[in-house]
């Protein structure tokens, strides 16, 4: 509704709206208020005037649908038409609107509260699809997959859902966990807690192709050191809620619950202050004798009650004996304010009980003995063979077993691939999940993967969750060969020149011979046997450790779209949305995406998500800073899988500039200084190839202008610096001129590589002989020996294909004059771009 439509119904439709909603039957014209009354006050969500807060509108409308006084007819049409209109509220650029949508979804009840017998509203089932789709979402909000997955939980918890509906609640959760893994941020680690919950509330232990994917996944959060403390005894809770079974693997529950309380109980005597130890220790407790004896008796919750299910009560006695061991541990901690410690007697007498009641199980390998894949070449095609075994493979393996389908593809550009699937009666969610991985990498390389023999409830799962049109699917492999073998590859043209540029922008970083690898990575390993040999204390250690780990996932994150070019984004993280600044960052990110260009920021606010905002999700990639203020990474880019999460500036640092092609600095406080002058360091004395810096200012503003001043009154007039390093940045608040700083960069330039005492420019035009012998004549001064010409790639360059036929010049450069360098950049660039042949 608009504005005048809504007052328009207040003051008619409402009057009328009590007296339909009492009634049982309906006409056309009933029907049609009752859904007024919603799009009313689902509209007055989005007004900019608004007279009434959202969340006062939403109690409002809750409240007509839930009202004792609403018949169960009426009460039926309101619920169906909030979920018909809610999946475009959730698309609204305004985030309270998309909360307060969230909020009325997550609350929607098919009964009211029956207060007489003190039962709950009765959850309104159907709208589980919308939050489904919202928690699977990635470009959605973290707050509102937050509330999916609680709206979920009361589903479950609360609601009468059929077996198959849980089973894809189940399916949704497990796979949205898998995708969303463990990290310090902490809006997923609520949204991890949340959702394993919810899990824990299915009452399912497989999904549709009965795969034990609800307890595998619970078990697997239980036992990860990753996970909080808080999400791992959620996850304890939740095992214990599950319906086991004669199959259920009780000790090996019941060890692992108690080895978690362990674990819990050392790290609470270390850090007793931390939050969350109430509620951590309440869980574990709770695993074993559930809150109520509703729960107790009627759902069997917990390992105590667990026991008088079918098949299970041969573990009572283990599971009593477990009980009497945790109770002494857990209640210091749960009944005395504030909690005490745990008693030395009671601890020991926990970890004598677990000496004595190791499964046999415990360390036997996760992964089935047969072997889950096989790999078959046929021509230029990989068939992948899956046989039954897939039925049981672990989580914990799909790093492994996409390894092994993806490392003979490495470096192919096109890969085709077919998963043959003739010998698979069903699988979970786990074998989907390597899957979808394998895909997703297959479709960066610029590739094909399909599906062949795909039957029985292989075919149902993929049906049920939406991905039988992911993959062309084939009856067999040699119908799927031979249309794959016809399939003409699209490759897709950039619109800048992105595709050639250096795979490594870095000089000394081009393609290793596999023996150079194997080299580098045992001086590696060499290099930490020494920290020991050196006695190197624990803090040095942890930052070593800490800092490989963080560089290694960022390059691993980084590697795929390591030949396309990329800008980094600097500028202050508190600059609002009204700021002339933040509007100039919006229009700089749109335009480089527009050119092909990623768009490399922070990815915390201000500037930063104003760079994203501009250049869009799919287009953005984020190096966020863990601190303890100011900094979370923003709407565009959080949860997205090029997003990287660290803790130390230094290797922040060292990505934002290594793994880009321009730098774009806007106003903003010390971090954007430091960044801006790091930069022209890295690029004066040689320690980073040469690559366009340019300082934007909002339209008249005068941060860069007074700052450039300061650099020539101060740096340049007491000779600190040389003119000639001026030219390697940029100041202007002109947004044209911005982006052609950085594009115009590469119009005729490409890139540059030294090769012994030479370096290697290569360019996109052939330049005329008389043009270099003007280079010659103009910069000689930058030579130490011999001239500038033109030269053929070297062959050291052989590991640079897509480089190879592209022109160069070669000269003795002598390393010292940078901005010189970048002056002879400027002149070839501004004298053969008129040459340079249009974009594709």
């Amino acid at each position: 509704m608009t504005p005048d439509q809504a007052e328009a119904y207040r003051r008619s439709g409402r009057l009328r709206f009590p007296a339909t909603a009492r009634s049982l039957n309906h006409g056309r014209e009933e029907i049609k208020l009752l859904k007024d009354n919603v799009r009313y006050f689902l509209s007055k969500l989005t007004f900019e005037d608004r007279t009434n807060l959202p969340k006062e509108v939403a109690d409002r409308l809750l409240n007509d649908i839930v009202s004792q006084f609403s018949s169960d007819p009426s009460r039926m049409i309101m619920l169906e038409e909030v979920v018909a209109i809610a999946p475009d509220l959730l698309q609204h650029p305004d985030r309270l609107t998309r909360l307060n949508t969230m909020l009325i979804l997550i609350q929607l009840s098919a009964k009211p509260a029956d207060l007489v017998n003190r039962k709950p509203p009765l959850p309104y089932v159907p709208a589980h699809q919308v939050l489904v789709d919202v928690l699977q979402d990635t470009n959605q909000l973290i707050d509102c997959r937050i509330l999916a997955a609680r709206g979920l939980a009361r589903i479950c918890e609360l609601g009468s859902p059929s077996a198959v509906e849980r089973s894809r609640i189940a399916t949704a959760l497990v796979n949205t966990l898998e995708q969303t893994p463990p990290t310090s941020n902490e809006g997923i680690q609520w949204f991890r807690l949340r959702m394993t919950q919810a899990l824990g509330l299915v009452d399912r232990l497989d999904d549709v192709a009965t795969a034990p994917i609800v307890i595998d996944t619970l078990m697997g959060i239980l036992t990860d050191p990753q996970e909080t403390w808080l999400t791992r005894s959620e996850a304890s809770r939740g095992v214990s809620q599950l319906p086991f079974n004669g199959s259920t693997n009780v000790p090996l529950i019941t060890y692992s619950i108690c080895k978690l309380l362990d674990d819990m109980s050392g790290a609470y005597k270390n850090q007793s202050k931390a939050p969350n130890w109430r509620r951590s220790f309440t869980n574990i407790y709770l695993s074993f004798k559930p809150q109520t004896n509703e729960d107790a008796k009627t759902k069997n919750w917990g390992l105590l009650y667990q026991v008088n299910r079918p098949g299970v009560g041969n573990h009572r006695a283990l599971v009593e004996e477990a009980f009497a061991v945790v109770f002494p541990v857990t209640s210091p901690v749960i009944t005395t304010k504030p909690p005490a410690p745990v008693p030395d007697a009671a601890r020991q007498g926990l970890q004598d009980w677990l000496e004595k009641n190791v499964p046999d199980n415990l360390s036997a390998e996760m992964a089935p003995e047969t072997d889950v894949i096989s790999l078959e070449w046929h021509g230029d095609a990989l068939v992948v063979v899956a046989t039954g075994a897939v039925e049981t493979l672990h989580w914990n393996l799909i790093e492994q077993a996409a390894d092994i389908v993806l490392d003979p593809l490495r470096g192919q550009s096109a890969p085709l691939v077919v998963f043959d699937l003739s010998r698979v009666s069903y699988f979970g969610s786990v074998f989907l999940a390597l899957l979808l991985k394998c895909h997703k990498l297959v479709k960066i390389q610029g590739g094909v993967m399909v599906l062949c023999g795909v039957h029985g409830h292989a075919f149902e799962l993929l049906q049920t969750t939406a991905l039988d049109t992911l993959w062309a699917i084939y009856d067999t492999r040699e119908q799927a060969l031979e249309s794959i073998g016809t399939i003409e590859m699209a490759r897709k043209q950039p619109v800048s020149r992105p595709d050639l540029s250096e795979e490594h922008p870095l000089a000394t970083e081009h393609t290793p011979e596999t023996s150079g690898t194997s080299k580098l990575i045992e001086e590696i390993k060499e290099t930490a046997d020494k920290f020991a040999a050196d006695g190197a204390t624990r803090g040095d250690l942890k930052i070593v450790a800490r800092s490989l780990r963080e560089l290694r996932y960022a390059f691993k994150v980084f590697k795929p779209y390591r030949r396309q070019r990329k800008v980094t984004v600097f500028g202050s993280a508190r600059l609002q949305s009204d700021h002339p600044a933040y509007q100039q960052a919006v229009l700089f990110g749109r335009r480089l995406a527009q050119a092909g260009w990623y768009v490399v920021t922070g990815a915390g606010g201000g500037i930063m998500e104003a760079a994203h905002v501009g250049a869009g999700r799919m287009m953005s990639m984020g190096l966020n800073i863990l601190l303890p203020f100011e900094q979370g990474s923003n709407y565009v880019i959080s949860d997205d899988e090029k997003l990287v999460h660290l803790r130390y500036f230094f290797t922040r640092k060292l990505l934002f500039v290594k793994e880009v092609h321009g730098i774009a600095l806007f106003p903003g406080g010390f971090g954007t200084q430091d960044e801006g002058f790091e930069t022209l360091t890295l690029i004066q004395t040689g320690k980073r190839d040469l690559m366009p810096i340019v300082l934007v200012d909002e339209p008249g503003g005068t941060y860069w202008s007074r700052w450039q001043e300061y650099i020539e009154r101060e740096l340049l007039s007491n000779g600190l610096i040389s003119e000639e390093d001026l030219s390697l940045f940029k100041v202007t608040d002109d947004l044209d001129e911005a982006v052609d700083e950085v594009l115009g960069f590469y119009t005729v330039y490409n890139s540059m590589r030294y090769i012994r005492d030479k370096l290697y420019m290569r360019l996109h035009v052939e330049p005329p002989e008389e043009f270099v012998e003007s280079l010659n004549d103009e910069f000689s001064d930058i030579l130490v020996k011999g001239a500038i010409e033109r030269v053929e790639a070297h062959p050291f360059e052989a590991d640079e294909e897509h480089l190879a036929g592209l022109p160069r010049l070669a000269l003795t450069f002598n390393r010292r004059n940078f901005g010189r360098l970048r002056q002879m950049i400027n002149r070839i660039n501004d004298e053969l771009d008129s040459h340079a042949e249009p974009e594709d």
